[in-house]
């Protein structure tokens, strides 16, 4: 906190940030039909002399030298504009709101449905994600700083976890068009560049009928719908670096397409009728990360890098017909660095992983083309086709281990998608009463071939050790299958308002042909706006989950899409009830929540060797509740003042997989079975028997922690601007995600001669699921940025601390080549290989 308090002191100290005299009218210009604000909107007052343009956010300020009447003209595209005259004789803060024109020649105005739920969503802008410090200019990674939403690694990388749900269950979209492989190597950053986003709506639980096949939460990316210039940004950082041009595409007086660019003076003679956006990211982390970790002492095998590309272009026929292209993707790989294999064995690596060759290689390309009809501001329709094509070559080769299994894996993996869906919103009676439908197909067409592994017992065994270096447990099996999976799906939802009430009852339904289930989800929500600008809200529902349908699973259990009837869809219960209280740049908001999740599948092998599939038992059961409160403070752009946001929630998951227990009668045979894998107790005859396809968990008819619980956890984004001077600080502190306590140990007949002499091997053997707790964790962020304006944009130049207080997580410590002794092995210590104290720098130019 010194480093923030001296830059404070500097920046105030700084003698050119005087106050200008004269008085400031200052305000925000927004759309009356949609509530969403104006960027790049004229504010012109006449007598002043004075002209300037709205910002993202739709906010504007103007210098007024002295006291009087003045006459202020307010344009912006697409808007009917507006005359009037304010008298000024103080600091005068006015809003604005613009109607917009239907009926312009070639030209459209869609009307978009951003009227959207308050309750269990919350909405950050490019704005808002690119000061959130280590984000690192990213928008998956700037939601981590929201309540109820963390990495499944509790840390700077993995999928988001959001209000202890599985990450699994977490459905994301961009412009409605829904996204398979939303972060490079599922975890690390997303896969669209932030200056092409407008907002992001994340809807924690409770989400509307809108959105199937997520059982968790709803990540809907919108990205910029209006270019009114030629303009671009670009970001280089330590990390890596991003560009993004964008040009209208406009009209001369006789209709025809002008590619030209007219200059600015020249602008307001054409018709904007769409525009293009081209945007990308490369990454080079194995340039300057991998040296500065090593700098700390840290052990680096492999970097990942990665780059992406987006391309949307609109083309507005006339006012009621415009069409709408999006093309984006991504391709990450792992870059190998040198390894010390001695250094590894020290600190603790399984022998078995020694000398491990990994090849990881993902490539996915989606497309978008979307019609919209809007013959009236009161009836909006859009169809939208959309693809995906992906494919995935994992290798592993394990060369110390004995079971040949290990040696030689790859698979070949490529889900490709096909899809097409509709939405349409009707309002019958402006501002009272609304109907909102949509139907969808998708056609799942997944190919696969290669080498890879199967456990030889139920993968839901748990309580059991589980050594993968065992041939009779772990074996090979080649793959080389076409699945092809069809789902149908639709939703319809009305909205009623009258006086501050809204009601919106709604039900969504899909269908799976393999398994022949039709699922039947009813949801709704109800609120009434005070006023104050106080808003009480409810919401709730049924979801569901079809995961023979879901590409991420696909590449860990291929033969899961076969599955029909044996696997039925995941399910979840939402309940959340909210308050949120507005005041001018001041909102406080209070929710609780309670989601059950049933039916989550028990995936388990027959013997594959032999032709019986992968199948699954629907009997886990997962229940994850708690409350969230947050406090924000807005600032607009350009504004001196304070501005971020504080929340503390408190969160319990737990989970149950439902199998029945093993055979095991005493406490005597449970020990004897843990350090014998394989050895099932016969209490007839009592004998030892092989388990072959026993399906069971000793902790099966048990609640307990889930993996993904996060008890507590507060956070703080705090920041300050003066002039072009801003600082951000980020403050986490909450406690990590349980850990499963390492009890005994299973000595394995399996010695490896390593450099000069002989090591043994330990498997360790765990005790009940997350039953234990890691000392808190906290992790603080600083960023310094400066903005300076030109003529043709500015420039912005950061410097940002990351972890400034260089604190390591902890970690339970097993070393593979030492017996189990309490105290000592295992060991609760810090990791040496989590994030130290990093230095991140960089600039950003819009021009």
């Amino acid at each position: 906190m010194m480093f923030l308090a001296a830059m404070l002191v500097f920046v105030t100290g700084t003698p050119s940030f005087a106050q200008k005299k004269g008085y400031i009218l200052e305000g925000r210009i927004y759309n009356s039909a949609t509530k969403k604000a104006l960027d790049f909107a004229t504010v012109n007052v006449l007598e002043a002399g004075k002209r300037t343009k709205t910002d993202a956010g739709g906010y504007y300020r103007i210098n007024i030298p002295e006291a009087g009447d003045y006459t202020v003209i307010i344009q912006s595209e697409d808007m009917k504009t507006l005359k009037t005259t304010l008298t000024i004789n103080k600091n005068l803060n006015r809003d604005f709101s613009l109607n917009p024109v239907l009926s312009r020649k070639g030209e459209v105005t869609v009307i978009g449905n951003r009227d959207l739920q308050k309750v269990s969503r919350i909405t950050m802008d490019k704005k808002e994600i690119k000061e959130v410090p280590a984000s690192f200019n990213d928008s998956v990674s700037a939601l981590t700083s929201l309540p109820g939403i963390m990495r499944m690694g509790g840390d700077l990388f993995g999928p988001l976890v959001i209000r202890g749900g599985d990450f699994l269950g977490v459905y994301y979209s961009i412009d409605e068009i829904p996204v398979y492989s939303p972060l490079h190597f599922g975890g690390l950053h997303s896969i669209v560049n932030s200056n092409l986003i407008s907002e992001v709506d994340v809807y924690s639980s409770a989400f509307p009928a809108q959105f199937g096949s997520a059982t968790s939460a709803v990540v809907n990316i919108n990205t910029t719908d209006n270019v009114k210039e030629f303009s671009g940004y670009t970001d280089i950082s330590l990390l890596s670096a991003s560009l993004l041009m964008q040009t209208p595409i406009l009209k001369d007086g006789n209709g025809s397409v002008v590619f030209d660019i007219p200059s600015k003076r020249e602008i307001g003679k054409y018709t904007n009728a769409g525009y293009v956006i081209f945007s990308g990211r490369r990454a080079y982390w194995d340039v300057f990360l991998v040296p500065m970790m090593k700098s700390f002492g840290q052990r680096v095998d492999a970097v990942p890098n990665y780059y992406d590309y987006q391309l949307k272009a609109k083309y507005a026929f006339n006012s009621h017909h415009s069409l709408t292209v999006l093309l984006f993707g991504a391709k990450d790989y792992l870059t190998f660095v040198d390894r010390n294999y001695e250094q590894e064995f020290r600190d603790g690596v399984d022998p078995l992983m020694l000398g491990v060759r990994l090849n990881y290689n993902k490539q996915c390309h989606s497309q978008g083309l979307s019609y919209i009809y809007q013959p009236s501001e009161s009836f909006y329709n859009k169809i939208t086709a959309f693809s995906s094509l992906t494919r995935s070559v994992q290798s592993l080769d394990a060369p110390m281990a004995t079971n040949l299994a290990l040696q030689g894996l790859s698979v070949d993996s490529r889900p490709d998608i096909f899809g097409a869906k509709e939405r349409f919103r009707w309002e019958i009676m402006k501002n009272h009463f609304e109907i909102r439908g949509g139907a969808e197909g998708t056609a799942y067409l997944y190919k696969v071939k290669g080498k890879s592994l199967a456990l030889m017992t139920s993968q839901g065994n748990k309580g059991l050790t589980i050594d993968i270096n065992d041939p009779k447990l772990m074996q090979s099996f080649y793959l080389n299958s076409k699945i092809i999976n069809y789902t149908a799906g639709g939703y319809l939802e009305t909205k009623i308002s009258y006086a501050g009430f809204t009601l919106v009852p709604g039900c969504r339904t899909d269908y799976l042909n393999r398994s022949g289930e039709a699922t039947w989800d009813p949801r709704g929500m109800i609120s009434y706006e005070f006023p104050t600008k106080t808003t009480i809200s409810l919401a709730g529902g049924k979801y569901s989950d079809l995961f023979q349908t879901n590409p991420f699973l696909f590449d860990l259990y291929p033969n899961i899409c076969k599955i029909g009837k044996k696997l039925k869809s995941e399910k979840a219960i939402h309940r959340v009830a909210g308050i949120e209280q507005a005041y001018k740049s001041f909102t406080v908001k209070v929710e609780g929540f309670y989601n059950n999740f049933y039916d989550m599948p028990e995936l388990y092998y027959h013997y594959e060797l032999d032709g019986k599939p992968l199948e699954g038992l629907n009997t886990g059961k997962l229940k994850s509740y708690g409350f969230e409160f947050m406090m924000k403070i807005d600032k607009k752009e350009d504004e001196n003042g304070f501005f971020g946001w504080a929340s503390y929630t408190y969160n319990q998951s737990k989970f149950k997989s439902g199998l029945p227990p093993f055979k095991p009668i005493s406490i005597y045979d449970i020990i004897y079975q843990q350090n014998n894998p394989g050895y099932v107790y016969d209490p007839v005859n009592k004998t030892a028997n092989p388990y072959e396809n026993q399906i069971g968990d000793v902790w099966g008819r048990a609640w307990h922690n889930y993996d993904f619980s996060m008890n507590h956890c507060f956070k703080l984004i705090a920041g300050y601007q003066i002039e072009a001077h801003t600082i951000t600080a980020k403050f986490m502190l909450y406690t990590p995600q349980p850990y499963t306590p390492i009890v005994f140990y299973s000595p394995v007949d399996w010695w490896n001669q390593y450099s000069t002499g002989n090591y043994p091997r330990f498997t360790p053997v765990y005790g009940k699921p997350n039953s234990k707790q890691l000392p808190l964790y906290h992790r603080l962020d600083l960023r310094y940025s400066r903005k300076t304006n030109y003529s043709w944009g500015y420039l912005t130049w950061y410097v940002e601390i990351i972890n400034a207080l260089n604190y390591r997580r902890y970690r339970q410590n097993w070393k593979s080549y030492a017996p189990f002794v309490p105290g000592r092995n295992p060991s609760i210590k810090r990791s040496k290989n989590t994030l130290a104290i990093f230095p991140n720098f960089g600039v950003e130019v819009k021009f």
